[in-house]
């Protein structure tokens, strides 16, 4: 059987990174797979990682949403390829997907629903643009064979847009692996070093894609709050975005140079990770995000905010903190909570990480995908 997998971008990388695993760990024996990318072509861990298995990527090269040239360039590469399914994820890829698998004559269209369809217009498509393609969406939906939905909360969203869709729609959480995760003691200090902390200092961090929904001035705001209560801490962004400037901006305003560093986009997250002491998730809206998965895999404990998919992860009192209120000095009290407190932070960790491998495993993922590629199987 032939299978395409379908993202935006490898920039793109918590998506990008469930497709990737998927490709890397479904039976071969079983399963042809391709790699499609709607954006240039980048080399990255995760482009790197496939090349090495010896499994095709093919970029398209598009030019943002309205490329009709290379949406004829996708339909022909599923003709040739002979894709029987056609698996996608992230908005542009379902999309395109949809209108493609339909032309192509694929028999089997699967989309991968990974966050809120109403939030992700709101604050990346608005106006005109975004009626539009709001339009397009709700035309192909009709398309689409099957959701797997990433986390029950974007599965009863699925529900509330399209309630005709009930046989469609299967809940897949997000797997991880957890081995690369163990960290090693000399990485940490080496890390440490590197961002020029005292010997008593903690470390609060965060890791992701700077852009509005990731909501990353309040996680600033109340760095500033802890340092008036709490003063050995440090506090550390890793990952870049288009709210980048204003980030930057708004650490010099507060005066922050000294005790919150934004280090940009970074390859090594596992590292840095590592030599946090804390993870903090400021997220308004999210699927499963694997920001939060890696932390809970490297035994941080995690303070995040009570919204669907991350408090799916986060037991609150167990492997973190939920916040209600979206409030910086409610946050900042929190985070100090668990600063002066080592022994219930490292307790949190350990129950993240257990709670990450029985429940949130890659193999446990991956396994639910080709259960669903092997009942098509049946059916084609």
């Amino acid at each position: 059987m032939n299978i395409a997998l379908l993202t935006v971008s490898f920039n793109n990388s918590g998506p990008a990174r469930i497709l990737t695993e998927i490709a890397l760990n479904v039976d071969q024996s079983k399963y042809n797979v391709i790699f499609i990318i709607c954006e240039r072509y980048s080399i990255n861990n995760l482009h790197d990682m496939l090349v090495k298995r010896g499994i095709n990527i093919i970029y398209l090269n598009m030019d943002g949403y309205h490329d009709i040239k290379r949406l004829l360039k996708l339909i022909i590469i599923l003709k040739k390829k002979k894709i029987d399914i056609l698996h996608t994820r992230l908005h542009r890829a379902d999309v395109y997907g949809r209108i493609a698998g339909k032309f192509a004559g694929i028999k089997y269209i699967i989309n991968n629903s990974v966050s809120s369809n109403k939030k992700h217009f709101s604050d990346y498509h608005k106006g005109l643009k975004g009626l539009f393609l709001q339009f397009i969406d709700m035309f192909t939906v009709p398309f689409t064979d099957i959701f797997i939905a990433n986390s029950y909360g974007v599965g009863t969203e699925l529900l509330k847009k399209w309630p005709y869709s009930t046989r469609k729609i299967v809940i897949i959480p997000n797997g991880i692996n957890t081995a690369p995760y163990l960290g090693r003691d000399e990485t940490r200090v080496l890390v440490r070093e590197k961002l020029c902390m005292k010997k008593n200092d903690l470390l609060v961090g965060s890791v992701g894609r700077l852009v509005n929904q990731k909501d990353y001035s309040l996680f600033v705001k109340s760095a500033l709050k802890v340092l008036n209560t709490y003063k050995h801490v440090k506090f550390l962004i890793v990952g870049s975005g288009k709210e980048e400037r204003y980030i930057k901006t708004l650490i010099h305003n507060l005066s922050l140079e000294n005790h919150l560093i934004l280090l940009g986009h970074q390859e090594n997250v596992l590292d840095f990770l590592n030599a946090m002491d804390l993870f903090v998730f400021t997220s308004k809206y999210e699927g499963m995000p694997n920001a939060v998965m890696e932390a809970m895999a490297s035994r941080l404990p995690v303070i995040a905010f009570d919204i669907p998919g991350v408090n799916e992860l986060v037991l609150n009192g167990i492997t973190g903190i939920l916040i209600k209120e979206r409030n910086e000095q409610i946050l900042a009290n929190k985070i100090v909570e668990l600063l002066e407190n080592e022994k219930l932070r490292i307790q949190m960790g350990l129950n993240g990480y257990q709670r990450i491998k029985e429940h949130y495993s890659m193999e446990k993922m991956v396994n639910n995908f080709e259960k669903i590629y092997s009942k098509v199987y049946e059916e084609l």
